[in-house]
């Protein structure tokens, strides 16, 4: 088995907070909405690649009961942030790939 070294740690986190910076920082900023463990892949040198953007399209969603309608069949709510799930009609933000 391999163990990662703390300077390997974060160094993999700095490389995705940065990659989601760089996302953000576009205009508009581009949201990924589905950021988990599984939807950051390494390669084979473990530099960090942010991979699955099938969520990342809000305007398509005329509301966020169906954007919740469609996190549930395709994302995964254990890494929503609870605000998604309030009577909030505010669209998600940067701060939802944040949580």
């Amino acid at each position: 088995s391999h163990f990662l070294m703390w300077p390997k740690k974060f160094q993999m986190i700095h490389e995705m907070t940065m990659g989601m910076n760089f996302l953000h920082s576009m205009k508009p900023p581009i949201l990924h909405l589905n950021l988990k463990p599984a939807n950051i892949l390494l390669d084979d040198h473990l530099h960090v690649k942010i991979s699955d953007f099938g969520l990342i399209k809000w305007e398509e969603f005329s509301g966020k009961t169906e954007f919740i309608e469609h996190l549930t069949t395709r994302g995964n709510i254990n890494y929503v942030p609870p605000e998604t799930f309030t009577q909030s009609p505010e669209p998600p933000g940067t701060k939802y790939d944040v949580y």
